[in-house]
């Protein structure tokens, strides 16, 4: 006889039984549909209609019936993101609440293990070996496992600090008030006394809408005074928006008021005028002796540059420079007056 014990086969879950079960129940069912089916082809009851068309229907109403369970959609797969933590427990506690509230506990245990993926899977793999047998085996076990590992445990404290700091801004009151509240849940804050909310609201408000509400009565409860500064925020809005309008308006009517009122000019005003373009002068001309300068004024010539048809004043070139060897001549050897001396008398 062998010393050694026969290893205990692993028993499947039993949801995984049920369903086992129910496959069965069905194709049973099946089974008998055909071997009536055929009796009736061989000249059988009359009566195999009927059983056949009632063993059809309480089929159909038990297939309808397990389809009809499923309410929510499957709860998604959770890998381990510590972002999609909370929002993944909100849904397997829905998921299990609606569609496995008549389970039992180990039906609900098995489904949640079902939709953990990679390092999650991983994080509880120890956990659910230790407790496998024991009582220790339910659906709060696990999800307590998965808290410790992915739950950040100091966003509450976090959210609490943001409270006192947090201000509207220039944020529309809707869009902030969304964001507000979700701070306040991750404080903890759903519990606290409508005062308390009121307080840290109004000390995150803008200045104009806290002037707005001045005059108003606060009501007593926290829904009700968002509902209030919701309806003079919208109201404030609408009003700067329509200042907005009317100062977009005058803008672009004022060009057209101020050319109403100028007088239609004279007609000789809007004749186009003849101007003399001022000649740009880039090149010097080149110094000539006086002699040069003489035979040019007898001529009738440019005494600058010695062209015709035009004059100094006319002259396209610079005056000319005297060179240095010649500025250093002394003037009782050269007696040769200025270019632009020269040039008054040929203008």
């Amino acid at each position: 006889m062998d010393s050694q014990a026969t290893p205990e086969t692993p028993q499947p879950p039993e949801w995984a039984a049920q369903l086992f079960q129910m496959i069965q129940s069905q194709n049973q069912r099946m089974e008998g549909l055909e071997q009536q089916l055929r009796g009736q082809q061989n000249g059988g009851s009359t009566h195999a209609p009927e059983i056949s068309a009632a063993i059809i229907g309480d089929a159909v109403r038990e297939s309808t019936a397990v389809q009809a369970k499923k309410k929510l959609p499957e709860l998604p797969e959770f890998s381990g993101k510590r972002t999609e933590f909370r929002p993944w427990l909100t849904q397997a506690k829905a998921k299990l609440a609606v569609d496995k509230d008549t389970e039992t506990e180990a039906v609900r245990f098995w489904y949640v293990h079902s939709r953990l993926r990679g390092e999650a899977l991983a994080q509880v793999s120890a956990w659910v070996d230790a407790v496998m047998t024991t009582d220790k085996m339910t659906t709060d076990g696990l999800f307590s496992q998965l808290r410790a590992a992915y739950d950040d445990n100091d966003a509450a404290e976090r959210a609490s600090r943001k409270l006192n700091i947090m201000r509207q801004g220039s944020k529309t009151f809707g869009a902030f008030l969304a964001e507000f509240d979700r701070t306040l849940l991750d404080a903890g804050g759903i519990g606290w006394a409508d005062q308390v909310k009121k307080t840290f609201l109004s000390n995150c408000l803008s200045y104009e809408l806290q002037n707005a509400i001045v005059a108003s009565p606060i009501p007593a409860t926290y829904r009700e005074y968002c509902t209030l500064l919701h309806t003079v925020s919208t109201n404030l809005e609408n009003l700067q928006r329509k200042k907005d309008s009317n100062k977009k308006q005058n803008q672009g009517s004022g060009p057209k008021l101020a050319a109403e009122v100028v007088p239609v000019a004279d007609s000789m005003e809007w004749e186009p005028s003849t101007t003399t373009a001022a000649v740009v002068r880039t090149q010097r001309a080149q110094w000539v002796s006086k002699e040069v300068l003489a035979k040019r004024k007898e001529a009738n010539r440019c005494i600058r540059c010695g062209g015709d048809g035009h004059f100094v004043r006319q002259c396209e070139l610079l005056p000319a420079v005297r060179p240095k060897q010649e500025k250093r001549t002394s003037a009782a050897t050269t007696t040769v007056e200025d270019e632009d001396s020269e040039e008054s008398g040929n203008e």
